[in-house]
């Protein structure tokens, strides 16, 4: 790895969970979608009036939305254990304190970035 500051590695990991986060909720939106696209699919077979052609034409897109519904599935079954850690009262505050500590870290990097050294001794004067 290049010569990451510290700042950067504990951005990492804040993004990680962040992004974790975020894919869990559009996994469970895109899961929640599908699952009324199949009751839809259903209903339109139960009220409606279909030829042999149209019947699979409608086969194949419920195949497709089936597909897409256990890609959601299976991302949140991935990010389960890390979304239920967070929502534990106690990793939260941990992950709340790990931003504030980031913060901290990033006031250190900036001053030591900037920091001037004067001489103390003069020499012979």
């Amino acid at each position: 790895m290049a010569n990451l500051k510290l700042s950067d590695k504990v951005a990492d990991f804040c993004n990680l969970i962040e992004d974790c986060q975020k894919s869990h909720n559009y996994n469970l939106k895109v899961e929640n979608d599908c699952h009324a696209k199949t009751q839809d699919y259903l209903h339109d077979i139960e009220f409606g009036k279909f030829t042999l052609l149209e019947m699979a034409l409608k086969g194949v897109e419920q195949q497709k939305n089936r597909i897409e519904r256990r890609e959601a599935k299976n991302s949140m079954e991935l990010f389960a254990p890390i979304i239920s850690w967070l929502e534990r009262p106690e990793s939260k505050k941990a992950y709340n304190q790990l931003r504030n500590v980031l913060g901290e870290i990033r006031k250190i990097e900036q001053t030591q970035k900037s920091r001037v050294y004067t001489h103390k001794y003069k020499g012979g004067e």
